[in-house]
């Protein structure tokens, strides 16, 4: 699913973790996922996905991988990881969590 094709909130307006955990959560949505799907699609647990989901914490830029899965559980296509990335390293100079 593309984030841009589809008209969803995508990566390349995020500038803080709010706004990443917003464009996350509304393709979780748009998806019919649960956090708890999510989470075991993933392994990474419920409450950190939560986290994640609600902009209180975001994936660690040393542990690439983790970031990587949660993406493709969001089936976002490879070709638009690298935008979310860059989107996780501005909210992460911008914000706070």
């Amino acid at each position: 699913m593309s984030t841009e094709s589809s008209g969803l909130s995508g990566p390349e307006n995020v500038e803080s973790p709010a706004a990443l955990a917003a464009a996350l959560s509304t393709v979780r949505n748009r998806l019919g996922l649960t956090v708890r799907e999510v989470a075991g699609a993933t392994g990474i647990p419920t409450s950190t996905l939560g986290g994640y989901f609600s902009g209180r914490h975001l994936p660690p830029l040393t542990q690439p991988k983790v970031f990587a899965t949660l993406l493709g559980a969001l089936r976002i296509p490879e070709v638009e990881v690298g935008a979310w990335r860059d989107a996780l390293i501005r909210a992460r100079r911008n914000g706070k969590a």
